[in-house]
């Protein structure tokens, strides 16, 4: 009996040892995992920024999002503003449009008059047929953010961003339109673009529906033709 309950004791013992073992062997294991990944992401981080020191466009945009976004790196909206830089000195529409996002939301970095900064940026990303900084500059004139007030400058950038896709631009050339804000009141209109808008699935939603209830159905029907009829094109226009 002594000696079953000895053989049982040293059983446990040997358990307990291996159990504990595998147990640290797991551990060290997941160390070295997370350590190997920090690894590679900082070398990915050092061979990007070799890419970008030499001019490749591509690195620098990456990086700019990078330390902007504080993704695989701390945030650094200075760090951001030096790629994108470099992105920008050669020509490019993306660094251009960011360069003025950062200038409007966050110019005190610059130095300088951030809404300036930014008009002049998103004007050099517009030369280049930038959507999105047409959008943004429409709604500078259209709130009188950094310069006058211009609804027709504002409806300007709206038509064309709008026609190029943007669905932002979209939805507020829609509610110009409904609400007859520098040209002429038009619910029809209205309609059209808040539900071109909202095929995109970008929030154009609730607005259409309030526009919705002021039209009487030959008017939703007319709406409805019109943005398949200019949805119809933009398909086609991506294909070409």
């Amino acid at each position: 009996m002594k000696k079953l309950l000895s053989v049982l004791f040293l059983g446990l013992v040997c358990f307990f040892v291996y159990h504990n073992n595998f147990n640290d062997i797991e551990v060290n294991k997941t160390i070295s995992k997370i350590n190997q990944e920090e690894v590679k992401s900082d070398t990915r981080i050092e061979d990007l920024k070799t890419l970008a020191e030499q001019g490749d466009v591509k690195s620098q945009l990456t990086l700019g999002g990078m330390y902007f976004d504080g993704l695989e790196v701390s945030r650094d909206i200075q760090q951001a503003i030096k790629y994108y830089e470099l992105a920008a000195n050669q020509g490019i529409a993306e660094a251009y449009y960011n360069l003025g996002f950062i200038s409007e939301d966050y110019g005190s970095l610059f130095g300088h008059e951030s809404y300036q900064e930014a008009i002049k940026y998103y004007k050099l990303a517009i030369d280049k047929g930038d959507s999105n900084a047409h959008y943004r500059l429409g709604s500078m004139y259209d709130k009188g953010i950094g310069i006058s007030q211009d609804y027709q400058e504002a409806i300007k950038h709206y038509k064309i961003a709008a026609e190029q896709g943007n669905a932002d631009a979209q939805i507020n050339l829609g509610w110009m339109y409904d609400e007859g804000r520098g040209l002429p009141q038009d619910s029809i209109l209205a309609y059209k673009w808040l539900n071109i808008s909202a095929s995109f699935g970008t929030g154009g939603e609730e607005k259409r529906e309030l526009v919705l209830k002021k039209l009487t159905p030959e008017e939703i029907v007319k709406g409805q033709e019109l943005s398949k009829e200019w949805l119809e094109k933009f398909k086609q226009s991506k294909k070409n």
